[in-house]
């Protein structure tokens, strides 16, 4: 196998790539809180997004496919694991010419969008969601 990385720039909207912002790193001084002082119920303001991540990935030359999962792939062999951010994808298993042909189907219904509209659909759904439950935390606890 080899090994090939690249830094990636992060899409506002990628969800692989949110985490939860460290309170505890986050030092500011009483003079900024004072000003600040304003509390929204913002989710999105608990959440941060890195600007780049690195991506590394395993190929091997063996297998002459230059594909991947999912967005991932271009280079001169077949990708076998994907470390992008926090996110790990590993192949399992490898069937090289099946019995059972399996057979992808075209969706037929729903609405090609560009990337621009798709985030803006993304951001009045978050929006939508925040007014319905109202900023608060649902679901389970953990004791």
């Amino acid at each position: 196998c080899f090994k090939a990385t690249a830094v990636k720039k992060v899409d506002d909207m990628d969800f692989l790539n949110m985490r939860r912002r460290n309170k505890d790193a986050d030092e500011t001084s009483e003079a900024d809180k004072i000003k600040d002082s304003t509390k929204t119920n913002n989710p999105l303001d608990a959440i941060e997004v890195p600007k780049e991540i690195t991506v590394t990935a395993w190929y091997t030359p063996q297998i002459p496919v230059n594909q991947g999962p999912g967005e991932f792939w271009g280079l001169p062999g077949l990708i076998l694991e994907v470390n992008s951010g926090k996110t790990v994808i590993l192949c399992t298993k490898i069937v090289i010419n099946p019995q059972d042909k399996v057979e992808i189907k075209a969706p037929t219904k729903g609405k090609e969008v560009t990337k621009k509209e798709y985030n803006d659909i993304m951001k009045a759904k978050i929006e939508e969601m925040r007014e319905m439950y109202g900023g608060r935390r649902s679901g389970m606890r953990r004791n």
